[in-house]
């Protein structure tokens, strides 16, 4: 039987404050779960869809759809509201594609996000 190697053992340690350190794939989550709902206050209406952690792109595209139904739901009883979606990343552009196609629902619908992504830019959506 071969001998077994005197290997060292690693050190797992992780110290965020540590020069050089470094977190990579983090995603924003809340816990418990994600948010998806709508709700109006003073008079105006949002949309909330972020907090969907690393499965975010793997939920995009069916929250997205969820939120066009929210936004187009809404519309049909207060036709001049102005409806704000809240999400930013891959939710939020997911959203931006999935946006009704009417110009008259388009324009009444903006997405917001809390922070601006510094490589982000509008045209990244396929809309203006």
């Amino acid at each position: 039987m071969p001998a077994k190697p005197n290997l060292p053992t690693p050190d797992f340690t992780f110290d965020a404050d540590q020069p050089g350190a470094c977190i990579a794939g983090v995603r924003p989550y809340r816990n418990g779960s994600y948010r998806l709902d709508a709700e109006t206050i003073s008079n105006k209406f949002f949309v909330h869809s972020y907090g969907h952690g690393g499965a975010g792109i793997t939920l995009s595209w069916g929250c997205a759809s969820k939120v066009r139904n929210i936004v187009r739901s809404h519309l049909v009883g207060a036709p001049d509201t102005k409806v704000a979606v809240l999400g930013a990343g891959v939710m939020g552009l997911t959203t931006a594609r999935k946006k009704p196609a009417t110009t008259d629902m388009t324009s009444r619908m903006k997405i917001r996000m809390q922070q601006l992504c510094p490589h982000l830019r509008r045209s990244a959506t396929g809309r203006s």
